[in-house]
């Protein structure tokens, strides 16, 4: 994952040497939609107990 990660800034820079960092409001979405409160990326969480 890490490589591809490296790749992708790569691409990126490669391609518009000016690019900077994501705004931060995009990647607070991101990772909330994963990891959030209401997260709604991904597996359903699992009930404990049956």
């Amino acid at each position: 994952m890490l490589e591809e990660l490296a790749r992708t800034a790569w691409l990126t820079v490669a391609l518009d040497p000016g690019a900077g960092p994501l705004e931060p409001w995009l990647v607070r979405k991101h990772f909330e939609r994963k990891h959030g409160r209401d997260a709604y990326y991904g597996q359903e969480k699992r009930r404990h107990g049956g």
